[in-house]
């Protein structure tokens, strides 16, 4: 994130990363252990905190948007696939169309920018030390 305010396209982006994030984190805890870098300690909190951030951001959705964000954004299935998966969740009789799973996933975003925003998270997915 660059620039004081973060923006729904930067969050969608951060959720694109997700399993990036997650293989960094483990990458950057195993080099911890035998090296004393203090910029390396830095972005491996700062990263930590950020998935923390996310974690909880996406606990506070309805359970159908963390679900359309979590098989769209985060597992990169596309929106066939994320269709298919959410009928197989809630069934057929349930089930949406990709403009309307495209909505989810957008008030979503909205609602993880809103919670990072009014919760002062935003300076915590600024660069880091690299």
């Amino acid at each position: 994130m660059r620039g004081n305010s973060m923006t729904k396209t930067e969050v969608k982006n951060l959720l694109f990363s997700y399993q990036q994030l997650v293989m960094k984190q483990k990458i950057w805890k195993e080099c911890l252990k035998i090296s004393n870098d203090i910029c390396l300690k830095k972005d491996y909190q700062k990263n930590l905190l950020q998935l923390n951030i996310i974690n909880e951001s996406l606990n506070l959705l309805k359970e159908e948007h963390k679900f359309v964000i979590e098989k769209h954004l985060i597992q990169h299935y596309v929106w066939k696939e994320t269709l298919e998966l959410f009928e197989e969740k809630w069934g057929v009789m349930n089930s949406r169309s990709e403009r309307t799973l495209k909505r989810m996933q957008s008030e979503g975003l909205e609602k993880i920018l809103e919670f990072i925003k009014t919760s002062k998270l935003e300076s915590y997915f600024q660069e880091s030390c690299e």
